[in-house]
Formats: C-alpha cells, structure tokens, sequence
C-alpha cells in the first residue's frame, strides 16, 4: 500500500495534524495578538505626539514670555539701583510705593500662596466649566450631531475664556517653578497675574449672561457662516494656498461640512413654533447677507479651483468629437458625461 494512504487511513495521523493545527493556530494567534498591541501602542505613541507638538508651541510661548517678564523686572530694578540720582522725582516715587518683593521678607513670602490661589481658582473654574456648557448643550440640542454641538465652544466669549484661563494657569505654574530656581517674580508678572484673572471673571460674567442664546439656534448659524466666510477668503487669490489643488479641496470640504451644519439648524429652527419667528429670521438674514459678500466676491477664486463643487454634464452627440462617438458606437455605450465646475453650488 502507498506509504501516504497509510498515512491519510490512520487515526493517529489525522490526530497529530489536529494537535499540531491547533498549536500553529495558538502561535499566530499570540503573534498577531501582539502585533495588534504593538500597533495601539505605536498608534498611541502618534497620538500623545502629535498632541505635544500642537501644545509646545503654546508652552514655549508661555516659558518666553515669562522669562521676558522676569528680564525686564531684573533690569529695571538693577538700572533704578544704579541710576537713582539720575530718575526723575517721580518715577522715584513710584518706584518706593511698589515694594521690590525679592528684597522683602514680608512680600517674599506670600508670592507662593497668592500663585497657588490664583491657579487652584482658575483651575477649579476651567474644570466645572466643561461640564455646565456640556449640560447645557446636551440639554437644547439633544437631537443634533457632536460636531454641531461642539460649535457652541467655538463662540468668541468661550474661546477667550478658554485661553485666558489657561494662559493664566500657565504664568502661575512657571511663576512658582521661577521661585523653586530662585528667580523670585515682582510686582509686574503678579499684576499681569491678577490682571488676567480679573479679565477671566469678566469672560465668564459675560458667559452667564448670554447663556440663554444657547437653546437659540440662531447663535449657532453665526458661528458656521463666520466658518464658511472663513474657508471662502481662504479659496480666494488672496489666500496664501488658493493655487495649491490640496488646499482648495480642503476649503470645499469644511464648506460643505459647515452647510450640512447649517441645514440641520434650519431644520430644527422650522420644525420649532417657538423659533419660526426670530430665530427664523435672524438666521435667513444672516444667510442673504453672507450670499450677498459672496456673489460679490466669489469671482476672485479661479474657474479651475476645487473650491467648485464637481458635477456631472451629459455630452450631446452632436457637439462630442469624433473620438468619443466612436468609442461608444464600438463598446454599445453612452457618451461619458464630463465632470464640470459648478459654480453657483452654494
């Protein structure tokens, strides 16, 4: 009997393949499990870094800036020293009202407290920030998509409040790191300290008043016309990409993105009684006056920019060249319509 029947006729064969299966399958099951962690932690690893290089700029900005800030106080306190029969009367006189803080115990000591404050307070302020807004518009548009609530953060008060109170977090950190290197801050970095916190509670008193307009829909129209006015300038010839074919596309996906935004509102605005008044027409307005400066202006984006939504025109056998007619008469098919710029697509 052929050597190979035997093997295929045994049971003890047929048994050992399946063990053997079965541990081959256990291996490449190990070796594709940890292939997969090596993916999520390289696809992690991308994250946290693009993450940091967004982010490093805003912190070698604040770093700059404090060692700016900590330059100027050194030096006009070494140049007031040196140069104080030299001054004028009355920049002597401001000089002894504000008190050198590194030169004064009493003062030395309440620099680490008042920063300490100053960053516990406007970090207690950022973090029960987020989930109020959150709440709130969860609350009003709980039917909409994440993108369009996420607009609401995108409102120049929020925006603002946002940033000072990070800026704020910042300087206060790098102010405390300057004290542990013993480059104790003076009165100008504190000032512009308390300065920025002030201006923070001015933010977020003007936050609380307009609350309200958030269960508005119109306020949201306002942010996605500014979006779409935004990436239009950008598709001009007076944006700094408008030859660049990458970036024109780019400007007509967020435009078109931004539009499909602006439906859903107006969905919202129209099936609402309470809103087709004002809302309705504070939102139609905002429209025809963006589509007025457009009309006016769209003529400055070339005619072969991406920006043009693409459409598809139907050739007339009439007008096609031979070359076309030719190939449809030979392969029993239509004449390819033609992809063409349609520019009234907004």
């Amino acid at each position: 009997m052929n050597l190979k029947l035997k093997l295929y006729s045994s049971f003890k064969f047929w048994k050992f393949l399946d063990k053997w299966k079965q541990k081959e399958f256990k291996i490449k099951r190990k070796y594709y499990s940890f292939q997969d962690k090596i993916f999520a932690l390289r696809l992690n690893f991308n994250i946290s870094w693009t993450y940091w290089k967004l982010s490093i700029f805003q912190i070698l900005k604040s770093v700059l800036f404090v060692i700016f800030l900590l330059a100027i106080e050194g030096f006009l306190i070494q140049f007031g020293k040196q140069n104080w029969n030299q001054l004028p009367q009355f920049i002597q006189q401001i000089y002894l009202i504000l008190p050198v803080i590194s030169d004064t115990e009493k003062y030395s000591n309440l620099i680490i407290p008042f920063l300490s404050i100053i960053a516990s307070v406007n970090g207690l302020i950022l973090a029960l920030f987020f989930p109020i807004i959150t709440s709130i518009i969860t609350a009003a548009f709980v039917k909409v998509p994440g993108d369009v609530r996420f607009l609401l953060l995108k409102e120049p008060n929020t925006q603002n409040f946002i940033k000072n109170i990070t800026f704020i977090l910042s300087l206060s950190i790098l102010s405390i790191f300057s004290i542990i290197i013993n480059h104790k801050p003076e009165i100008l970095i504190l000032s512009l300290i308390t300065l920025l916190s002030l201006r923070g509670f001015y933010y977020l008193i003007k936050i609380g008043f307009g609350i309200f307009q958030y269960f508005d829909p119109s306020s949201l129209t306002k942010i996605i016309i500014q979006d779409i006015y935004k990436n239009f300038q950008y598709a001009t010839v007076k944006g700094r990409y408008s030859n660049d074919k990458n970036f024109q596309h780019h400007y007509y996906l967020n435009t078109y993105k931004s539009i499909e935004q602006l439906k859903i509102l107006i969905g919202i605005i129209t099936q609402e009684k309470f809103l087709q008044s004002s809302s309705f027409r504070e939102t139609i307005n905002s429209i025809l006056v963006f589509l007025e400066i457009y009309q006016e202006n769209k003529y400055d984006i070339p005619l072969d920019s991406l920006w043009f939504q693409k459409t598809v025109k139907h050739q007339s056998p009439f007008t096609t060249n031979y070359f076309k007619k030719q190939l449809s008469l030979e392969f029993d098919t239509m004449i390819q319509p033609e992809q063409v710029s349609d520019f009234n697509w907004i």
